[in-house]
């Protein structure tokens, strides 16, 4: 089953692996978010190193007719230049850069991301089953609390269904009630039958 192929016993346990799979996606989309980084990086260095010679000849040109002709003729070399220059500074922030250890960098990352596909498809299914589980184990334990307030009624019982889908074993006994607390476990747990699942 799922959770025991999880080897998920208790809402600890449930807990922690939800905050493993979260924890693995946010690494995944921040190795992601730093492969952008950087081939925005190598892009805009190529360009300012390209096009820095066109720009410091239009501010050689000091006729203001002959400096917008010029500017009109090379408007995308200039607009790429001060778009380069504008994200290196915010990026680099007067550092120097080197092309060759951002691109080996982005090499890393791109060999560890060819697994990322297979590996994030399955840590998002994962989540959205263990969310389900708790969710339901939420409102399991609400009605188990609720239970100590007043009697059982007679139809208080876990469905069949719960068990198929995450392969658990538990029955709320008709009379039963607790007077001290316990960690909660999935074998032990109580819901009414109109819980939807």
């Amino acid at each position: 089953s799922f959770l025991k192929g999880k080897n998920i016993a208790t809402v600890d346990e449930l807990g922690a692996e939800i905050e493993r799979v979260t924890n693995e996606l946010n690494r995944i989309s921040q190795e992601q978010k730093r492969m952008e980084t950087l081939r925005r990086l190598i892009r805009h260095s190529e360009n300012y190193e390209k096009y820095k010679p066109i720009d410091e000849k239009y501010r050689s040109i000091h006729w203001k007719g002959q400096k917008e002709k010029f500017r009109e003729k090379h408007k995308d070399e200039l607009d790429a230049f001060y778009a380069a220059d504008r994200f290196l500074r915010s990026h680099l922030d007067g550092r120097n850069h080197s092309r060759s250890e951002w691109r080996k960098e982005l090499a890393g990352l791109e060999e560890v991301s060819k697994s990322h596909d297979k590996t994030t498809e399955q840590c998002r299914s994962d989540l959205n089953e263990l969310k389900s589980v708790r969710y339901c184990v939420s409102c399991v334990m609400a009605d188990d609390k609720s239970s100590e307030k007043s009697s059982v009624p007679d139809d208080n019982y876990i469905p069949s269904s719960m068990y198929r889908q995450y392969g658990n074993r538990a029955y709320a006994s008709k009379n039963a009630r607790k007077t001290t607390r316990k960690p909660t476990d999935f074998s032990s747990v109580k819901r009414r039958k109109d819980l939807c699942l």
